[in-house]
């Protein structure tokens, strides 16, 4: 790097001054390839060369006795001479751009004409033109020269009309001037259109009205999204064989403190993938519900300085964890002081009591939330011990009170798996990272998801996880959207080819064993989705695509359980959605196509009930397949309650009201 600076910093000056630069110097070849000198180009006349090498002599060469590439940029050269003769053109102010040096001691604005060969050709506000060496230039400036070549390339070969469909009007800020155009891309403040009849225009975004500004900033957006879901495809393609593989716990980090730091993006998403063991309890209304329960395994406790402290027992492994949350100090803002028995001996006062590291309230909404830092536990599953890590979070709130019920004061708690298990297989170059996550929080590793009936619906009982090839940069939202995601089960999908699956309950090994199974294809035509579905012979697994897109899955009957369906380009706008006992089974069949029903059209029903003098009324949206909508998210959000009225036989109004989100 040392060495690189002076050059540049000569070349800059030679730039300034308007002499002659020292990278002025290039390689030339003969024709046969077997001579190569380095020498300066001063002119070209009548058919030879004239070059000036470093020691300052010259001498002349046939131009028939070079290279093709020599020959070319000579005569690139000679036109572009002949050319800047010309009086110089001064530059726009939109063409301009800053270059800075790679060590960023050096910046200069500059419209970008040429690279060729290396080298990057600029000209300046008062039109004179100067040479820079690519590598010279910092990454920005390098990466925008490539992007902005491949571009002029393409940009010469016959411009195609644009179709009709992707046409929009740009109006200008001041509403002056409007164009039909479509836009192709969005970069560095300026936006990249092209007309009806081909040709492309660039115009700085500034220029264009709020409401195209705001539309380009929505679709880069989901450009980007539907780029990271495209990643999310990218699965191992070809059939692994027998796989035997080692899995390392890897404990999360989660950050806390003052500075309230988000967690770092592997954390982040990982967490989002982990569903905890929760405890609520509803505070001045009777007994602890969990209170029995931890009197029976605590003999020993703290002194506490709240009345009533929260008590509560998990189930980790095979064991039972007593733990006991305090509000010490004269006006503590939530629970501070956690007392867990690691040990299981009974006994709350013999290990250290962990301190909250975080602890945020709100006083108008008499709310708090507090976090403690991890939880280290020396467990024991059939026969095996090893340490497991937790995070455990904690708050208080009050619940608003509505039509049907009054307004609660509760407490509750969460504990949720803080360490994964990690390893790595390879097909051929390629390594296919495995990842595996006690989804339910309860210190094992191969519980398998299952199906079972509640009533007339059916309840997906969580078990864990296995990603392969997780993209965790900036996905925690949506993550149960990612196509990384796979039950752990009897069997298993990875790209297109199935796998028995076995895995130890600590999660140390994993085994992945080729199956030889006669398959079909499934598809839906929702936009994203992932789903559930159920066979008594392979299991539960998760599939996943879009629309009209082919899945792969083993010839027999099948069931859908529920699913997700996201809206185009957002992994924040979406539907969920259940299914009853009495969903009708799928035949897939060998090599065939078997339509999904599921999801829109959609429709609303509305169920009354009378109890006494009062009137309840339900509403329930049903999706094509008969399944109940469980849940609408409209950018991470759930969207208003619908309003209704009720009308008497003339349609007059008698009653309104809003449905509340059950």
């Amino acid at each position: 790097m040392i060495l690189h600076k002076p050059v540049f910093a000569i070349a800059i000056t030679s730039i300034l001054l308007g002499s002659v630069s020292v990278e002025a110097a290039r390689t030339w070849t003969s024709h046969d390839g077997k001579f190569t000198i380095q020498a300066e180009f001063l002119e070209s006349s009548e058919g030879k060369v004239r070059l000036k090498k470093a020691d300052g002599k010259e001498f002349v060469i046939p131009l028939e006795k070079l290279s093709a590439g020599n020959r070319q940029w000579v005569e690139s050269q000679v036109s572009r001479k002949q050319t800047s003769k010309q009086k110089p053109e001064s530059v726009s102010v939109e063409a301009a751009r800053t270059w800075s040096s790679h060590d960023g001691k050096f910046t200069i604005q500059a419209e970008f004409l040429e690279s060729s060969e290396g080298k990057v050709r600029l000209k300046k506000a008062d039109g004179k033109e100067f040479v820079i060496p690519l590598e010279k230039l910092s990454a920005g400036n390098q990466r925008w020269v490539e992007s902005e070549v491949s571009r002029k390339q393409t940009s010469k070969q016959k411009p195609e009309p644009v179709s009709v469909e992707s046409l929009r009007t740009w109006t200008s800020r001041n509403g002056k001037s409007t164009t039909q155009a479509e836009f192709l891309e969005f970069s560095e403040g300026k936006v990249r259109l092209k007309k009806a009849d081909g040709k492309e225009i660039v115009i700085p975004l500034e220029k264009l009205s709020a409401s195209n500004r705001r539309w380009v900033e929505s679709e880069v957006r989901r450009r980007r999204t539907s780029k990271q879901e495209a990643d999310d495809d990218k699965e191992p393609t070809e059939q692994l064989g027998l796989q035997n593989v080692d899995m390392k716990l890897v404990p999360l980090k989660l950050v806390t403190g003052r500075k309230r730091k988000k967690p770092d993006p592997v954390t982040q998403y990982m967490l989002a993938m982990t569903n905890p063991q929760k405890f609520f309890v509803q505070t001045g209304r009777g007994k602890n519900r969990y209170e029995n329960e931890f009197r029976q395994v605590v003999q020993n406790e703290p002194e506490y300085s709240m009345k009533m402290p929260f008590l509560a027992v998990a189930k980790i492994g095979h064991e039972s964890y007593a733990f006991a949350l305090d509000a010490v100090g004269k006006k503590p803002k939530g629970y501070n002081t956690l007392y867990f028995d690691v040990n299981r001996n009974g006994d709350l006062t013999d290990n250290e009591p962990i301190t909250a590291t975080d602890v945020k309230n709100d006083i108008s909404a008499g709310s708090s939330i507090s976090q403690f830092s991890a939880i280290c536990l020396p467990i024991e599953i059939d026969g095996v011990k090893f340490n497991h890590h937790f995070f455990l979070g904690a708050g208080t709130g009050q619940s608003p009170a509505t039509d049907r019920s009054p307004s609660v004061a509760y407490a509750m708690a969460e504990i949720r798996a803080g360490a994964i298990r990690e390893g790595q297989i390879q097909q051929g170059k390629q390594t296919v990272r495995l990842v595996l996550v006690d989804h339910n929080s309860n210190g094992r590793f191969d519980d398998h998801m299952s199906i079972r009936k509640v009533g007339s619906r059916l309840k997906v009982e969580q078990g864990d996880l296995l990603l392969v090839n997780p993209k965790t940069k900036g996905r925690s939202r949506g993550a149960t959207l990612s196509g990384a995601r796979n039950f752990v089960s009897r069997t298993v999908c990875i790209g297109k080819h199935f796998y028995k699956m076995e895995v130890t309950p600590t999660g140390d090994q994993l085994k992945l064993e080729p199956a030889e199974l006669i398959m079909g294809y499934v598809t839906n035509h929702s936009p994203a989705y992932r789903a559930t579905v159920y066979s008594d012979d392979y299991g539960v697994l998760m599939i996943g695509g879009r629309n009209g897109q082919k899945i792969p899955l083993p010839e027999g009957d099948w069931k859908l359980a529920n699913y997700t369906i996201a809206a185009p380009g957002s992994r924040t706008t979406m539907i969920t959605a259940s299914f009853g006992d009495n969903a009708q089974a799928m035949s897939v069949s060998k090599n065939k196509r078997l339509a999904l029903v599921f999801g829109s059209p959609f429709r609303s029903v509305v169920t009354a009930s009378r109890k006494d003098k009062k009137i309840s009324l339900s509403l329930s949206i049903i999706g094509a397949g008969g399944e109940r909508c469980t849940n609408f998210m409209v950018n991470g959000k759930r969207p208003p309650g619908p309003r209704f009225e009720v009308r008497d036989k003339d349609r007059k109004v008698v009653y309104q009201g809003k449905f509340e989100w059950g």
